[in-house]
């Protein structure tokens, strides 16, 4: 459980954990979280031949606009 004046920097902690969450209460909350999940969505989605391809070993190449 916690409480946040700041919605979207709320949202954003939650979001850079790697483990699953559930949001049990608050709008606010929740529509940031949808908004960062949608940009997620979005931004995997990419097609961009800009993007990707390997640079080294273990690390990857990418591009944000």
């Amino acid at each position: 459980m916690g409480s946040t004046s700041n919605p979207a920097w709320y949202a954003a902690q939650l979001a850079a954990l790697p483990v699953p969450f559930r949001i049990v209460d608050g709008p606010e909350l929740r529509a940031a979280v949808e908004l960062i999940g949608r940009l997620a969505a979005r931004a995997a989605a990419s097609n961009d031949a800009r993007c990707g391809g390997s640079v080294g070993s273990g690390y990857r190449r990418f591009s944000v606009v």
